[in-house]
């Protein structure tokens, strides 16, 4: 079972592209306007009229695949999550047993010099990652995993 769908947005489909890009936070509007391609993607979250709990699980599943290939065609992504998804319903009659969760604008990655003041702000921000004491644990979640 593959409880996923994407609707995929093109250069075939322009009015499409601006009904979803005017779904987005105004700070994804300005990047993901750019991109050649954008994927929505959409979790099954009901199946036979009973919710279906997996259904984010393997839309993570699918999407992180989605990505790896997308790099591996030396093209750029980034999910973006900041979205009224209601709109997104309404706009692309998304049946009720789906949701949508997250859209994938895909494209050449641009340059540094040409992105909006926020882009660079957020690319050029130092990036820190958790402790692995903090996320993964040993036994239960008392006992704090020391690798």
């Amino acid at each position: 079972m593959q409880p996923w769908k994407y609707i995929v947005i093109d250069n075939r489909t322009p009015e499409a592209k601006n009904k979803l890009i005017s779904t987005m936070m105004e700070q994804n509007q300005v990047w993901a306007k750019n991109a050649s391609v954008l994927f929505l993607s959409l979790a099954m979250t009901e199946k036979d009229g009973e919710p279906y709990i997996n259904a984010y699980h393997d839309l993570g599943l699918a999407n992180e695949n989605l990505t790896l290939q997308v790099v591996s065609l030396g093209l750029n992504t980034t999910p973006i999550g900041g979205f009224d998804k209601k709109r997104v319903i309404e706009l692309f009659n998304i049946p009720s047993d789906y949701t949508p969760l997250v859209i994938y604008p895909v494209g050449y990655p641009g340059k540094l010099e040409d992105q909006v003041e926020y882009v660079k702000g957020r690319e050029t921000k130092e990036r820190t990652r958790k402790n692995i004491n903090e996320i993964a644990f040993l036994g239960d979640l008392n006992t704090p995993y020391n690798s």
